[in-house]
């Protein structure tokens, strides 16, 4: 695993009523037998989960992360007592995840 992440994103994992950070990051995609292999690190203090994506070129490794990446993390929050998200509760389910969000006015 690279140290240095090119994507990063800080979000919130409540389990059991207790809140803490969950790192989300993508690391550079690197050549491997004629094709880019990406990989994105779920990272928290109850698991460290890593995802792979192959590409023709290195945008296309990076991009095909970006769906298992969420779809791991809406299947790890349905389960009780699990809530996970980056800047209010429930914005994993609705709306754009991976583009910037301003709170909505009341």
């Amino acid at each position: 695993m690279q140290k240095r992440p090119i994507m990063a994103r800080t979000c919130s994992i409540c389990v059991d009523g207790q809140t803490s950070t969950l790192e989300i990051r993508v690391f550079r995609p690197r050549r491997v037998a004629g094709a880019f292999r990406a990989t994105a690190q779920l990272l928290s203090q109850h698991f460290d989960v890593r995802l792979e994506s192959v590409g023709e070129d290195e945008i296309q490794a990076v991009v095909g992360l970006l769906d298992p990446v969420l779809a791991r993390l809406q299947s790890m929050s349905s389960q009780p007592d699990v809530s996970i998200y980056w800047l209010a509760p429930g914005d994993l389910l609705f709306g754009d995840f991976w583009r910037y969000l301003p709170a909505r006015s009341t």
